[in-house]
């Protein structure tokens, strides 16, 4: 292929891929975001996520709030890493949701 032929099928590629995504994302202060694929998340991530994404904060956010690292929280919400008491208690205040809530989440959802 010449050059111009690879540029305009680099540009045509670019343009389908930026189509396809921007119709499935919902933008933010001029940032897009993918949306989050919930599949993987256990029951106490479903709670977590769901309640951040009420407030527009991120995982990064509550992890700071709670002095932890964001990967903690991400386990914690894939279901990998089971929360001591005490970061469920710290989890519940800082996202406004009752502890009893999430330790119902994780008793339930093994």
């Amino acid at each position: 292929l010449h050059s111009t032929s690879r540029r305009q099928l680099h540009m045509c590629i670019r343009e389908i891929h930026y189509t396809h995504y921007t119709t499935k994302q919902k933008k933010k202060k001029g940032v897009i975001y993918m949306p989050r694929n919930k599949n993987t998340d256990s029951p106490i991530g479903v709670i977590i996520t769901g309640r951040l994404e009420e407030m527009e904060r991120s995982q990064s956010w509550l992890a700071k709030r709670v002095e932890r690292a964001p990967n903690t929280i991400s386990e914690i919400v894939k279901g990998r890493l089971r929360p001591s008491i005490t970061l469920i208690e710290e989890i519940s205040k800082v996202i406004d949701v009752e502890c009893a809530v999430l330790l119902e989440a994780i008793v339930n959802g093994g």
